[in-house]
């Protein structure tokens, strides 16, 4: 049976934005008692030598993973509008979620198909393959109460 085993939250901060605001915004995807966790960063330059910052959180642990899955599964306010099939990656098994990053600012979690969102990949781990993978990643992800 497949079981979900990873979280991830990314978002790009552009030289225009202040990143501290951007963390925030990305930090809000979290219930309270995960958002101390520890932060990747990184720098980058786009092709035309603006600077871009990229941070990440990566959330394995059971424990955190089921506060973060209950806080997104009660948060999301149009799960009901999302496309499970379009946004599966079963190659990759991992599920995308787009969430608008300016909305998050006035504590809204809204899935989008814009660009300048925080990704959310959350990952599953499977053992078997069988005629009804399909159905069992969506009962897992049902289940969690991320899809309609």
């Amino acid at each position: 049976m497949p079981f979900i085993s990873k979280i991830k939250l990314s978002v790009m901060s552009y030289v225009t934005e202040d990143v501290e605001i951007v963390k925030k915004s990305m930090l809000y995807c979290l219930p309270e008692e995960l958002r101390d966790i520890k932060i990747k960063r990184q720098n980058l330059q786009s092709q035309f030598r603006d600077k871009l910052i990229i941070l990440s959180v990566d959330i394995h642990k059971k424990q955190e993973l089921k506060l973060a899955l209950s806080y997104l599964s009660e948060n999301i306010i149009n799960k009901e509008y999302f496309d499970f099939e379009d946004n599966l990656d079963m190659l990759e098994k991992s599920l995308h979620l787009r969430i608008d990053k300016f909305k998050t600012l006035d504590e809204i979690i809204e899935l989008t198909t814009g660009s300048d969102v925080i990704k959310c990949e959350i990952s599953y781990t499977t053992y078997s393959k069988g005629e009804n993978e399909f159905d069992q990643i969506s009962k897992i992800y049902r289940d969690a109460g991320l899809i309609a």
